[in-house]
């Protein structure tokens, strides 16, 4: 017996993202499988893919992420460059609460940012502590639970102290969702140069646009 929040009458189920029925039904192929749902539930197409299918994306997508970040770390620190991620502690608290009020008030009324781009500080210090963040917090929680996960199959016992995946799952996705909002919000900012594709043509030529 199934739930779900909907179903055709070909048998394909949309379920509450978790991938708990799909793990199980992946790995109990035998059997009869009755879904509950009301007749609003009922639909006569939902898009899907194989659970093996949607098992591989996952992981080729984690796999290039994680690529990216190694070599990203390689070269940021080999080449001395991880000091742009650095932010000066003793004026951290009024740099933030500067570089908080232009892009809450001051961006939107013509004022100029109050941090300056030079050759060896590219960073104003919000992106310096969303950057350690990302790094040093969200993708380490995310690969962690990741691997967790993946091997939760096959060693139950790693993490049933902790709760299994009742309590990995929802992590792993809230820290996805995380890092999705950290790309959108990343975008966003790089519309908002002297002219729209200012910081764009820089990213691509290394020249930063005078304004």
């Amino acid at each position: 017996i199934t739930p779900g929040l909907g179903f055709t009458p070909t048998g394909t189920r949309l379920g509450y993202g978790r991938g708990y029925y799909d793990r199980w039904f992946a790995s109990h192929t035998h059997g009869l499988r009755v879904g509950i749902a009301f007749e609003c539930q009922l639909e006569t197409f939902l898009p899907s893919v194989s659970f093996e299918t949607a098992v591989f994306i996952h992981n080729l997508t984690a796999f290039l992420l994680l690529l990216h970040v190694a070599v990203s770390v390689l070269f940021h620190f080999f080449s001395g460059d991880y000091r742009q991620f650095l932010p000066n502690l003793k004026r951290l608290p009024r740099d933030v609460m500067m570089q908080a009020r232009y892009y809450a008030y001051g961006i939107f009324t013509g004022e100029s940012n109050p941090f300056r781009k030079t050759p060896t500080q590219r960073m104003n210090p919000m992106q310096q502590l969303a950057y350690l963040g990302l790094l040093l917090g969200l993708l380490p929680v995310q690969v962690g639970t990741g691997l967790l996960i993946y091997f939760t199959g096959h060693h139950p016992e790693l993490t049933n102290r902790i709760g299994g995946l009742v309590y990995l799952a929802p992590l792993h996705d809230l820290v996805s969702w995380l890092i999705l909002s950290f790309l959108i919000v990343h975008l966003y900012l790089i519309t908002t140069g002297a002219k729209v594709t200012s910081h764009m043509k820089a990213m691509v030529t290394g020249l930063e646009e005078e304004h």
